[in-house]
């Protein structure tokens, strides 16, 4: 048993498309595991992991599982939610309960962002149903606590909700009124269809997600949560998987048109009845419209990857660039940006691959050069530093002249 399967085993659990977000993370789990285990070698651990029951798996996927999550994360899609439920919801069923699931929920920040701004347009809680599921029986602990530090609040989003949170040095308590308002569960969205079986909801978060999934697993979950969605009902996803949800075709979804909402809305399906000639006519004109206007795809696509990383979303950064890669396998700068997120995972010999590839196709960018160099003094070449000191002075010298 090799590394390779495990990667295939943790996908297998968990749908982890590990060429899309890299071994790193799996390679560092498996390593801090091969410690708290007391194995010597990769190998021990892996033999171990093999003879073990599924209780290491288990742990060893939590390793892999690192959430990146915070208070009204995006905002915008939490507008769009007050806005849906008050100008929406609320005119055709403000007598019944307002379902709601939040999948996967992480260590809570979302759904507990939902409960705050449903109760701020004064929706009473006993009206109120949140569901939040996720993998992680760690972070579905941190979740039931409602205790949070700084991290969790970001920038100015949220910022007027603190009151809801009793504050003891560095740690922030959630009021027990809306920790009460939230059912928290651990599950694999793998079993989403099961799982969900006979509920009936009326907005869907699945947010940030899918863009680490193998694309049959995408479809699978998407089919799974729609399935779940009530007519008329709410579905969002992060900003990067927008393209994707419409790309899948899924009847009965129309997307929302409000820039950062990032959402779809559940039609009636005879409102959309279309044959599968018309699908797939459809699907040519999206192919031939994403063509003829591939530099601004390009251009947006980069441009959001550029935003992850400055926030740390470096997995969904990197999905970005690997897509622009696939319709502009000539772009030097989504080479630079995927060398620029390895340098900052400290994979400094993918990094060096990838400045490589750069300056093969712009043999002018000192920016590459000089990351290239970096790469060399971390890897300790210093043979090879010396050459590209030289290459970059000269290169200098040109831009000089």
């Amino acid at each position: 048993m090799d590394k390779s399967t495990v990667y295939e085993l943790v996908k297998s659990v968990i749908g982890l498309d590990y060429f899309k977000v890299g071994t790193c993370g799996i390679d560092r789990a498996v390593n801090l595991r091969r410690m708290v285990t007391h194995n010597n070698t990769t190998d021990e651990y892996i033999a171990y992991l093999e003879k073990s029951s599924g209780d290491e798996l288990a742990l060893l996927v939590e390793e892999i599982i690192i959430p990146e999550t915070w208070f009204f994360r995006d905002h915008t899609p939490f507008d769009f939610l007050s806005h849906y439920v008050t100008n929406d919801w609320l005119n055709k069923h403000a007598d019944r309960q307002l379902n709601i699931l939040s999948f996967p929920c992480s260590s809570g920040e979302e759904p507990y962002s939902i409960a705050m701004v449903l109760r701020q347009i004064g929706l009473p809680a006993d009206l109120i149903n949140i569901d939040a599921y996720d993998i992680s029986g760690r972070g579905i602990e941190v979740a039931r606590r409602g205790v949070y530090r700084e991290n969790s609040f970001r920038g100015d989003d949220g910022k007027e909700y603190r009151g809801m949170f009793s504050r003891q040095g560095s740690l922030y308590y959630l009021n027990d009124a809306m920790r009460n308002m939230i059912n928290f569960r651990q599950g694999n969205i793998l079993d989403a269809e099961a799982l969900l079986a006979g509920e009936n909801y009326d907005i869907i978060f699945c947010r940030n997600l899918l863009i680490y999934l193998e694309q049959s697993t995408q479809l699978q979950i998407c089919r799974s949560l729609v399935g779940s969605l009530s007519v008329g009902g709410a579905f969002l996803v992060g900003h990067a998987e927008v393209n994707l949800v419409a790309r899948a075709c899924l009847s009965g979804l129309r997307q929302v048109k409000q820039h950062g909402a990032f959402a779809f809305i559940k039609v009636e399906d005879e409102k959309i009845a279309v044959t599968r000639d018309e699908q797939q006519e459809r699907a040519f004109a999206t192919s031939r419209r994403l063509m003829n206007s591939a530099g601004t795809t390009v251009n947006r696509l980069l441009h959001q990857a550029e935003q992850l990383i400055e926030v740390g979303d470096l997995a969904a950064a990197r999905y970005l660039c690997k897509s622009v890669v696939e319709m502009s396998p000539l772009s030097s700068r989504s080479f630079y940006m995927l060398a620029t997120i390895a340098t900052k995972k400290e994979d400094w010999l993918a990094a060096q691959t990838l400045f490589h590839k750069v300056l093969y196709l712009d043999s002018s960018h000192i920016e590459a050069l000089q990351q290239l160099l970096e790469c060399a003094y971390q890897l300790g070449d210093k043979a090879q530093a010396a050459k590209l000191a030289a290459r970059l002075a000269r290169m200098r010298s040109r831009l000089a002249s």
